[in-house]
């Protein structure tokens, strides 16, 4: 029987600006390629690392890498939480190497978050450093530099100590002077981040599972998120960017779907709803690309800089190993919109973390379940940079960078709840 969870309005509100731009720094080998094969027992750590490959330094297998960053995800979203973390809270990032919670807090910390912090030391160990601007007013500079003609990105640091701003170079420091603010700024150039346009998993049907294929109106193809329950309705969420409001919608097999609707541009997100007589599943595809293994969702969690998550969509079917960069990114894809907030990550070996028509697909994370998995996100946008690993009518396009907007803020913007298994 399926389960609703539903979620309080919550902060997940660490700023960073990494290596993202300028330098493709991250790929990944399938950390969940090994799902597809049963629900049987749970790995070892050497079958772990035969499927999924090297674990992280410091870690004997995948599964107790997962099993820390579990711990640290929920520590990280006590201190999210905590009192007065919308005025003084820079940035959170797990390190997972050390396996230690960094908190970076600007002024003076109040009593009942250093309460909060002293009681999550229990579980895990927590640093705190100092910031000199906080979340909240790096994201508002983020945002009114990205309405600028010559910045395409920008986002805070995770440690609070400013904003690092993408575009041209040239025009950037040409106009620097006349930004308008004191907050110190890191400009690179462009990262050419672009809406992964729409171009098992290829011919899904009710009860429809994410990270399967589906075809707006007048459009290609794009990729499932995961079920949601909105306005007392099941629904699909998915990229705003593959369709709007009022959009027919088939699935693979060019049966009806449903309709577009709640599509916001500056999301990227968007809601199908499924006609009477259609449901969801509460799971979603795992494997490759023309797979039908499906995994339950267990719940829906927020994204932390210092994370591993897995993507997923019907055009290049599942990837991990990819690393959350940074959080509240702004950006502008030459539509004139200003995008935000929204998730960076890079797949780590420099291997495909999407591909076109992944758009709106899957970002999750297995859990300490087996064949469970915490829904982060829906795919948005990425860098087109990379050999496919299929053929080109599969997804003409692939990247080892990408943006995606995070599950809980998702859910806290509509009201709605993931839908569980």
């Amino acid at each position: 029987m399926r389960r609703f969870h539903s979620f309080a309005r919550s902060r997940g509100r660490s700023l960073l600006a990494t290596g993202v731009a300028g330098a493709l720094c991250v790929g990944l080998v399938g950390l969940a390629t090994g799902w597809a094969a049963a629900d049987q027992a749970k790995p070892t750590a050497e079958a772990d690392g035969a499927v999924f490959g090297a674990a992280p330094p410091g870690f004997a297998s995948w599964t107790e890498a997962i099993a820390v960053q579990g711990r640290l995800e929920a520590a990280a979203a006590r201190v999210t939480k905590a009192g007065g973390a919308a005025a003084g809270l820079a940035g959170v990032e797990l390190d997972l190497a050390k396996r230690d919670l960094v908190v970076y807090w600007k002024g003076a910390m109040p009593a009942q978050t250093a309460r909060i912090i002293d009681q999550v030391r229990a579980d895990v160990p927590v640093r705190v450093r100092s910031a000199r601007y906080s979340a909240t007013e790096l994201a508002a500079v983020s945002r009114a530099l990205v309405a600028r003609p010559e910045v395409t990105s920008a986002a805070g640091k995770v440690d609070g100590s400013g904003v690092e701003a993408a575009g041209n170079m040239t025009a950037m420091r040409t106009a620097r002077s006349t930004w308008g603010t004191d907050v110190p700024v890191t400009m690179t150039p462009d990262r050419g981040f672009r809406p992964t346009s729409c171009g098992g998993r290829r011919d899904d049907c009710s009860p429809y599972n994410g990270g399967s294929r589906y075809n707006p109106a007048r459009r290609g193809f794009c990729s499932t998120g995961f079920a949601v329950r909105h306005q007392n309705r099941d629904k699909m969420l998915t990229a705003g960017h593959c369709g709007a409001n009022g959009d027919a919608v088939v699935d693979g097999a060019g049966e009806a779907m449903g309709t577009v609707d709640s599509d916001n541009n500056a999301r990227d997100t968007m809601m199908i709803t499924l006609p009477s007589g259609t449901v969801v599943s509460g799971r979603i595809f795992v494997g490759g690309p023309t797979s039908s293994s499906t995994r339950s969702v267990e719940s829906a969690k927020s994204s932390f800089v210092g994370a591993f998550v897995c993507t997923g969509g019907a055009a290049t079917g599942e990837h991990c190993n990819v690393k959350v960069d940074a959080v509240d990114v702004f950006t502008e894809f030459g539509d004139g919109v200003i995008h935000g907030p929204l998730v960076a990550a890079s797949q780590v070996d420099g291997k495909v973390a999407f591909g076109t028509g992944d758009s709106g697909g899957s970002v999750y994370v297995p859990t300490s379940v087996l064949g469970k998995v915490s829904v982060r996100g829906t795919i948005s946008a990425g860098l087109n940079t990379i050999p496919c690993p299929g053929p080109p009518a599969d997804a003409p396009r692939c990247g080892s960078a990408l943006l995606y907007a995070d599950a809980v803020q998702s859910l806290n913007f509509y009201g709605a709840a993931v839908i569980v298994s």
